[in-house]
């Protein structure tokens, strides 16, 4: 259900909520589309098995059921959450969006526009809903205390803009709160106190280690974050180069490994080339030591750069979690002949895999002999099989860690012809979400 704030009353914000709306309705139909499939393929499963698969409605949400002895794999949510809570999970967030919120009123500004309390110890985090003024759900976001007044907000990648438009809008307008995506807002600072240290021409030292920061912050893709942080980072660098060497007249010397390499002249007339010297025939194996001496007057900005290459090595191949092997007891038969087809299947794991099923293809021309497939039921070899036109279905209940099934079976040649046969794999949903497919 989606709540409109109806008491807001610029035009603004009811187009947004409007443009909110449409796209949350979009959303919803998608949602609706890929859990009507879901549905239909858990009712196939169930004609297939014979067993429910589908959650009862008066289950407690996020139990999985279970089928046989093992977990139900088809729900992906719950299967997820009990993948991260009984062993270990990685989730990417590159995705999400991050917001800085920093400053005195920091903290009585989140207080207000979120449920949760975000006084929590520095290190600590909070999930928590968004509210607006008028108490109305927005969404859920997390809230990370980074420092005493600094508080990072993660949110959803499709929510960044409209986030970043109501913490603009709600949050203290009073110059107690700066709200910025990264370290823009440390950038914006140091460059404003550097323009004003090179216009008064005061404490060269402090300007120098704020240059060197500024430099230290721009991106791989040649910015600073924000338009107003590059624009003023630019604005220090090039004030810089104005104001820090025109009275340079000095003699640099450049040692490498406690032994003089170069010597530079810095003059009032060329202060403004750059010097690049080259130390690479000249370094050895391990560390090196570059030192820099400057024997005059003024003060420059220097930057080293190291650059190594390591051997190539050839990535070993990695050992498939599970393999299967298919081997035919024979490759020239005449018609009605019979021919063995043994199979092998070996989980690679320690740990053992549940609900493995393997998809074997049957060559054309060719019939199964299906009393083979029953005698392995009977003696519990396999679970249960299945037949299509081109492949049999295997479904195993377990297979133990480094664990390996043999089995065989019969098919009679019933054309003469040339026939190959298609791709064998096996898949486990075993500590998955979703399939993966291994292939012979």
């Amino acid at each position: 259900m989606c709540i409109r704030d109806r008491d807001v009353g610029d035009a603004a914000s009811e187009q947004f909520d409007d443009t909110h709306l449409a796209q949350v309705e979009v959303r919803r139909m998608q949602a609706l589309e890929q859990h009507q499939h879901a549905v239909h393929a858990l009712g196939a499963m169930h004609h297939r098995t014979g067993k429910n698969l589908v959650r009862d409605p008066g289950e407690r949400p996020g139990v999985v059921r279970d089928v046989g002895s093992h977990r139900l794999p088809v729900q992906l949510g719950p299967a997820e959450h009990l993948a991260m809570r009984d062993r270990v999970g990685m989730v990417d967030l590159t995705a999400f969006n991050e917001f800085d919120i920093k400053g005195p009123g920091a903290m009585s500004g989140l207080q207000a526009i979120v449920v949760n309390n975000v006084d929590v110890p520095v290190g600590r985090s909070v999930y928590t809903p968004l509210l607006t003024p008028h108490g109305v759900f927005r969404r859920h976001l997390t809230i990370f205390r980074r420092g005493e007044e600094h508080f990072r907000v993660i949110t959803g990648a499709f929510d960044g803009g409209r986030d970043n438009y109501l913490f603009n809008k709600y949050l203290p307008a009073d110059g107690t709160v700066t709200f910025t995506e990264g370290d823009a807002a440390d950038i914006e600072t140091t460059a404003l106190a550097t323009i004003a240290f090179l216009n008064a021409n005061r404490y060269p030292e402090t300007t120098t280690k704020a240059l060197t920061y500024i430099i230290q912050k721009k991106s791989a893709q040649g910015h600073w974050g924000s338009t107003q942080a590059t624009i003023l980072a630019l604005k220090a660098l090039m004030l810089s180069l104005g104001s820090r060497t025109e009275t340079v007249n000095a003699k640099v010397t450049v040692a490498l490994n406690g032994e003089q390499v170069s010597e530079l002249a810095v003059t009032p007339e060329d202060c403004d080339v750059m010097r690049l010297v080259d130390l690479g025939e000249k370094t050895k194996a391990g560390s090196n030591t570059v030192t820099l001496t400057i024997d005059g007057e003024g003060s420059m900005l220097y930057q080293v750069v190291g650059r190594f290459y390591t051997p190539w090595v050839a990535a070993q191949p990695e050992q498939a979690p599970m393999s299967i092997e298919v081997a035919y007891d024979k490759t020239r038969l005449a018609v009605n002949d019979m021919v063995k087809a043994r199979v092998k299947v070996t989980n690679n794991r320690p740990n053992a895999a549940q609900m493995i099923h393997v998809d074997l293809g049957i060559p054309p021309g060719f019939e199964v002999q299906a009393a083979d497939l029953e005698k392995l039921v009977e003696n519990k070899t396999i679970q249960k099989y299945e037949m299509t036109g081109r492949q049999i279905i295997v479904y195993f209940e377990r297979i133990d860690g480094n664990g390996v099934i043999e089995f065989q079976y019969a098919l009679r040649a019933k054309f003469p012809l040339r026939a190959q046969t298609p791709s064998s794999r096996a898949v486990s949903y075993t500590h998955l979400t979703l399939p993966t497919i291994y292939s012979v």
